[in-house]
Order: structure tokens, then sequence, then C-alpha cells
């Protein structure tokens, strides 16, 4: 439910959806999708417990924009960097207390001739339903 919270909340963004339409994807990409486009994926997951059981949940989320130039995966990175990074709020049940950028990386993907630029985050977040 984390993920797909996180996911609408790329989609609902103004900024993201301009540069990448409906293309944000999971883990990998849709087949024969289209570029811009972002996929995401949780690169690391801890449960948090407390007295009272489980509670918030730490993670690392990879967020890469691809494109066929260096300039439009910039731009779409840009976009998601100035959405998530200091991110607080609630969004499909779920509460984000905590997103900071944690590295950032320029890569071009030979196999298929895009530029892709990678977000790395870490975020705190509770699961609210």
């Amino acid at each position: 439910m984390i993920e797909e919270a996180l996911i609408a909340l790329l989609l609902a963004d103004a900024g993201v959806s301009a540069l990448a339409g409906d293309r944000v994807s999971p883990t990998i990409a849709r087949q024969g999708e289209a570029a811009p486009y972002v996929v995401a994926t949780v690169i690391s997951f801890t449960d948090q417990h407390h007295a009272a059981g489980p509670g918030l949940n730490v993670f690392r989320w990879q967020v890469d924009s691809y494109a066929p130039t260096w300039l439009a995966a910039k731009q779409l990175s840009r976009a998601i960097h100035g959405l998530l990074d200091g991110y607080r709020g609630t969004t499909a049940g779920v509460e984000i207390l905590y997103c900071a950028l944690q590295n950032k990386q320029d890569l071009f993907e030979a196999a298929t001739e895009l530029h892709r630029v990678s977000l790395d985050f870490r975020l705190t977040v509770r699961q609210l339903q």
C-alpha cells in the first residue's frame, strides 16, 4: 500500500505529469513504454516496532527518470526532486513523516539508448489504514 501511495503522489503532481504523463511504473517500465517515463523501486524496507506493535516504516526508494535526451531526463528528475525532497503529508492512507534525497546519479542505458537520472530517497512513513 505504501508503494501505491507514493506512485499516486508522483502521478498527481502537475510538474511530473506534464513531463511523463501517466508513465510512472513500479519496479520496471511497462513493455513498449514511450519515453520519458519514471520507474520507482523500493531498495530497502524496515518495520520499526514499538510496544503497541508495528508503527513506522523506514525505507529507501529509488526513482529513475528515463528520456531520449540528457536534458529531458534532468528536467523530469528535477520535477521529482522538487516534489519529494522535504515532502511531508498524507496521501492515500499513508503519512509521510520524512523524505530526503540521499543520492543522485546521471546514467546512460546503452541497450535502450535512453538517458537516466536516478534519485535515491530515504523515507519514514506510517500506514494509516
